[in-house]
């Protein structure tokens, strides 16, 4: 009788630990699934982020493209407003003489 009280307490004690691991693993669980949500938060925030940083590159990108077009357009307007003006002059001092 003192094998089957043995093997009694011990399978009592048994699921008392089962019990224990088994609310701990649920514990766990719920800690991993909250930790996958805030993940998949993060990564969609990084996402947007990125798509963001994208935009504003693209952005300055077009802004110094145009800026060199317009440097580059005022420098050609330059060189013609110059040839126009020794044109004049030349013109001038032809009519002078």
């Amino acid at each position: 009788m003192q094998e089957v009280d043995y093997q009694k307490n011990k399978l009592r004690s048994n699921l008392e630990q089962l019990k224990v691991r088994a609310s701990e693993n649920n514990l766990l669980s719920s800690v991993v699934k909250e930790y996958e949500a805030f993940q998949t938060v993060i990564e969609e925030k990084d996402k947007k982020h990125t798509a963001e940083l994208d935009f504003i590159n693209v952005y300055i990108q077009d802004i110094i493209d145009t800026n060199e077009l317009t440097e580059s357009g005022l420098n050609k307007l330059t060189r013609e407003n110059d040839k126009i003006l020794q044109r004049m002059e030349n013109i001038k001092s032809s009519i002078i003489i």
